[in-house]
């Protein structure tokens, strides 16, 4: 993660750098002084979440009073005081303070103090409760430790704190309540593991938001910088004015002429800006690219370990398989921020599209005036061939456009139905060809659009927004993503009455891919195998799964130790995987380094994104095979099995032939 906060970014030939400390994640050197921005921004942004959790604390607390009535009637009157009589009190108390303006120098110390009493309320109770039913209030421990690090948006540093207090806290209690041992154990590991989770996911979420706000500082001076650039070359158009007003016939032309270069400078400037933007994105995209695999590894990796482990059936089961789910849709993510960047191949799978527009519309609810109102109605559940990220575009963009037309207020309509379209007419209507198809409608009562510009809504770059407001591409990237799919989009609008986009695809025989997991019998060996990777966590994931598999694996996080031990051992190992970037010496450097030494060692490289490896520069180097992260047991087993079995094949056909 340090190697891409610490990545350059060009801005017209200077080099910004996105410095924060590692730890606090504050921003460092350069950049401490847009610090207090960026926490009042961060408080802007989540403020109603806030709100809104505080109003979920106060019903999930509340509703879980049921539970002491069920496990404990003869403690609930102890256990409903504790509820209703000091936490939920304290809930209340605090969601009305949220309007106060004091609440915004206090919040993170008064979120994060909620999730301490909640937790310790917890603990609390399963001191007043005979085991073993109070180790179910374990569980509410763990969720607390959820909340403080996902759903309030603490920060970080606050939020660690907080979750390894509750961690104390529950030890303490639970060993002066003799708790015991096994029992002891089986739920510090639990509660230590949802902890060490949180504390991956908070980091992550301040790392996205601090990148994000920085980008758009960045972005914001760039944009001062243009319109000083503007002040100045108009200063000078006015001096220029005054010194030709005795040549009247000739300061006209000069004006023509100086008009016309600045319309081209203009137009060559936001082609440039366009492109920048683009390259910008692009570097990101790989970064991300890179650092999100490496925490994806994890997080799959060692789910799929849980669960060939956990026992079936169980709630321990259910959550993590939502947490297995969870990371094959940031997988899914990170393949589309790639394909975005033109560095990637976009999948196109089976997809509903009802859940996707209800994400959809609860995200674009906080983000457009409360005077808008939204209905919508998803009555099909049939599947589509699509990107599920590509059908997120379309309906966010065309809700945003019917938004935009209704700046004092309106109705917002989605509607997504089944549609049969049975034409006799060469090609049917908007030139579908018959059979079945998913509709998606969405209508707005705003201003509309005037008949003699409907037919362009369409075309690149054209807009009816006034300056800076619009790129005139959004509808243009609708029409093109619908296309792509076999499509068609159709736009009824009567001015001053509305208007209505209708989004026809054509429906698929194919079903929804299931992100759960389930395991598979994977091919064994008994080879002795060195894993290389910078990341403890993935190589102690490498470790496990392989070792599952019956191999022996010698894991080292440093390429240069690697080296080392292989110039030492080389016939020690059958098999060296290596990851692609680390410091000091890169997979291929470490590749090419071994084969010098041991010219028959098969060798694989795993990449989460890297520029540096391609299947034909893999085959130059005499590289057997290249696995993507996030890795999974699946890929390293067989992997592991078809080079090894490949290098044997070789092996004995060398002999045979001498």
């Amino acid at each position: 993660m340090t190697r891409f906060l610490k990545r350059a970014l060009p801005i017209h030939g200077s080099i910004q750098e996105l410095k924060l400390n590692p730890f606090t994640l504050s921003f460092a050197k350069d950049y401490e002084q847009i610090e207090k921005g960026f926490r009042h921004a961060y408080f802007d942004v989540h403020l109603n979440l806030f709100r809104l959790c505080h109003a979920a604390s106060i019903f999930l607390y509340g509703i879980f009073g049921i539970l002491d009535a069920v496990l404990f009637p003869q403690y609930a009157g102890t256990l409903w005081f504790i509820r209703f009589g000091v936490v939920v009190p304290v809930f209340v108390c605090g969601f009305f303070f949220t309007f106060h303006s004091g609440y915004r120098r206090l919040w993170p110390i008064i979120n994060n103090g909620y999730v301490i009493l909640t937790g310790a309320s917890f603990t609390v109770m399963i001191a007043l409760t005979p085991p073993p039913l109070s180790y179910w209030y374990v569980l509410g421990v763990a969720i607390c430790q959820i909340f403080g690090y996902t759903f309030i948006r603490s920060r970080f540093l606050m939020a660690s704190v907080t979750g390894w207090s509750l961690n104390i806290i529950y030890a303490l209690v639970s060993i002066w309540i003799d708790t015991p041992r096994a029992i002891l154990i089986n739920n510090i590991a639990y509660v230590t593991g949802i902890n060490i989770l949180g504390m991956v996911i908070c980091y992550s979420m301040e790392i996205s938001a601090r990148r994000d706000f920085f980008l758009r500082n960045l972005l914001e001076t760039e944009k001062k910088n243009v319109e000083a650039a503007n002040a100045e070359l108009e200063k000078r158009v006015r001096e220029r004015t005054m010194n030709l007003s005795e040549t009247n016939e000739l300061l006209k032309r000069e004006m023509e002429e100086r008009a016309k270069r600045e319309l081209e400078n203009r137009e060559l400037e936001t082609k440039l800006n366009q492109a920048h933007k683009m390259e910008t994105i692009g570097t990101l995209a790989g970064g991300i690219a890179h650092d999100f695999n490496n925490i994806l590894s994890s997080v799959l990796g060692f789910a799929q370990l849980s669960l060939e482990d956990v026992e079936k059936g169980t709630i321990l089961e259910d959550n993590l398989q939502e947490i297995y789910a969870a990371g094959r849709r940031a997988k899914d993510l990170v393949d589309q921020i790639l394909t975005f960047a033109r560095q990637g191949e976009e999948e196109v799978i089976p997809v509903l599209m009802g859940p996707i527009i209800k994400e959809a519309l609860k995200l674009l609810r906080a983000s457009i005036p409360s005077s808008i109102e939204i209905r919508s109605r998803i009555e099909s559940r049939s599947p589509v061939m699509a990107n599920p990220i590509n059908i997120h575009q379309i309906l966010m963009n065309l809700c945003s456009n019917a938004s935009y037309a209704m700046q004092n207020g309106g109705l917002l309509e989605v509607k997504l139905e089944d549609a049969r379209i049975d034409s006799d007419a060469e090609g049917g209507p908007y030139g579908l060809e018959s059979g079945k198809y998913v509709m998606l409608t969405v209508t707005d009562n705003g201003e509309g659009i005037p008949e003699d510009v409907l037919g362009s809504v369409f075309d690149p770059f054209f807009t009816t927004k006034g300056p800076g407001e619009g790129t005139g591409m959004g509808l243009s990237v609708v029409h093109g993503i619908v296309k792509k799919y076999g499509g068609r989009i159709a736009v009824e609008s009567e001015p001053g009455e509305g208007t209505s986009f209708s989004v026809y695809l054509p429906v698929t025989g194919k079903t929804e891919e299931d992100d759960s997991y389930s395991p598979e019998a994977l091919p064994r060996g008994s080879e002795s195998i060195l894993f290389v990777d910078d990341e403890l966590s993935i190589a102690h994931l490498a470790q496990r799964s392989l070792q599952s598999q019956g191999y022996r694996v010698t894991v080292r996080t440093s390429s240069v130790e690697a080296l080392e031990l292989f110039r030492a051992k080389s016939a020690d190992f059958d098999l060296v995987v290596t990851d692609m970037t680390m410091p000091n010496m890169t997979g291929d450097q470490l590749a090419a380094a071994m084969m010098k030494i041991r010219p028959a060692i098969p060798v694989v490289v795993c990449t989460g994104y890297s520029t540096r490896i391609s299947e034909k520069k893999m085959e130059e180097l005499g590289i057997k095979a290249l696995i993507f992260k996030p890795i999974t047991k699946a890929d390293l087993a067989k992997t592991a099995r078809k080079v090894l079995d490949e290098a044997k094949k070789q092996a004995f056909s060398g002999i045979g032939t001498w």
